[in-house]
């Protein structure tokens, strides 16, 4: 029986604790074309990777790849990953912030929970940290996730709490698998004037497109979000109504072709000074809306003080504008 000799240091994987090489004839190096088993003397073909071997031990020697092994011997003065870094706690600060990151990388980029087992993404956060150990799929699913979907819904839940008026737009789609979904976004003007935008939700559509159906989903989103129902002014609506008749809703009433928007806001709250009484409510609000219509929310901002029911006016406005865009 030809002697078995150990496998070159260059093979690193645990398998070649359990399997060697021959000679080649006239003892000219040693022959790699098959692995020979320690246990058994078993030849196995060796074509550059270890699936063969670790097959063989799985199906013949389980007890000897479940007891641990010796490791190969090493250069002492061989300098391995091992002898200069360690691996992060799952709590310290650095990994928490590369775990944030990488939840931030899969929802912005709408990627898979499995992005995390794939083989170049491993690579490229092993180059920026080797010692940053990648949480499983999962973790990911379970908890890395939720907990930042939980901390991002309670942001916009205060955001839309202080926010005087919400406009909330509704779309229906249909997915390529002929599933139906409905979108709800809302729009507002925070306290700094700024336009923001937020897509509440996106939920499957069972039952028919109706009024009352879609009219039953945006009152349970208004209870998910805190939403009171008095905040809320109506955006676009979309095109994928079923049934309009079915929305339980009078016809609204008729009005002038020509009458200005910001006096059916105003309604019979709106009045001007005694020297300009005369005038119709119609015909302040369309001199008001020609003085103040261009106005930048920058402007509202820095006014709202001298103008407090227009500066609101403005901010329900401005929320529309942002709705139908």
């Amino acid at each position: 029986m030809s002697k078995i000799l150990e496998a070159p240091l260059s093979l690193k994987a645990d398998v070649w604790t359990h399997f060697g090489f021959k000679a080649k004839e006239g003892n000219q190096g040693i022959d790699k074309t098959n692995a020979i088993c320690k246990h058994c003397q078993a030849s196995i073909r060796y074509t550059g990777n270890t699936t063969n071997l670790r097959s063989h031990l799985q199906r013949h020697h389980a007890d000897k790849l479940a007891s641990p092994q010796p490791k190969k011997t090493r250069d002492p003065t061989q300098t391995t990953l091992d002898n200069t870094t360690s691996k992060l706690p799952s709590n310290s600060v650095r990994a928490q912030k590369i775990t944030e990151s990488v939840v931030h990388y899969i929802c912005k980029g709408l990627c898979p929970y499995s992005v995390v087992e794939n083989t170049g993404f491993r690579f490229m956060i092993n180059t920026i940290d080797p010692r940053y150990v990648i949480p499983t799929r999962s973790y990911m699913t379970d908890k890395a996730v939720p907990r930042i979907y939980d901390k991002v819904k309670d942001d916009v839940k205060s955001a839309l709490s202080s926010a005087p008026r919400v406009a909330l737009t509704c779309d229906g789609w249909t997915s390529r698998a002929t599933e139906a979904f409905v979108t709800i976004t809302c729009h507002y003007v925070d306290e700094e004037w700024e336009l923001m935008s937020h897509m509440l939700q996106t939920r499957a559509m069972h039952e028919s497109h109706t009024g009352s159906n879609i009219a039953e989903l945006l009152k349970a989103a208004l209870e998910e979000w805190d939403l009171e129902e008095a905040k809320v002014i109506p955006g676009e609506e979309d095109n994928h109504v079923e049934d309009k008749d079915d929305i339980p809703a009078s016809p609204p009433p008729k009005k002038k072709k020509d009458l200005c928007c910001l006096a059916d806001l105003l309604g019979s709250t709106y009045s001007a000074g005694p020297a300009v009484r005369h005038r119709t409510t119609q015909a302040q609000a369309e001199e008001e809306m020609s003085r103040y219509k261009e106005a930048p929310p920058l402007w509202w901002k820095e006014h709202q003080n001298e103008y407090p029911l227009m500066s609101r006016l403005a901010k329900v406005a401005f929320s529309l504008r942002q709705a139908i865009l």
